[in-house]
């Protein structure tokens, strides 16, 4: 994220964004969507970028098994202050 939002600093509002993500069986980001974003679309872009890009180990069989669909659902709210 931080990489991410480096090259953005100038377009980025101070804000924050909620985002919800499932984990698949092969440690992919899948299903993400903004659930709310009180900065801009930049931030929402970076944050997104962030949770696709992410290089995840695939969860233990022993976790996927028992869920729905196979796959671990996650939130994160990401948060960017202009200093």
């Amino acid at each position: 994220w931080y990489y991410y939002i480096r090259g953005k600093m100038d377009l980025i509002a101070a804000g924050s964004v909620n985002m919800s993500f499932a984990i698949n069986d092969r440690g992919e980001a899948v299903s993400v969507r903004i659930d709310s974003n009180t900065s801009n679309q930049s931030l929402a872009d970076v944050c997104e970028r962030a949770i696709r890009e992410a290089e995840l180990e695939p969860p233990p069989p022993e976790l996927i098994a028992p869920l729905k669909d196979g796959r671990l659902d996650y939130s994160l709210t990401f948060t960017f202050y202009n200093l």
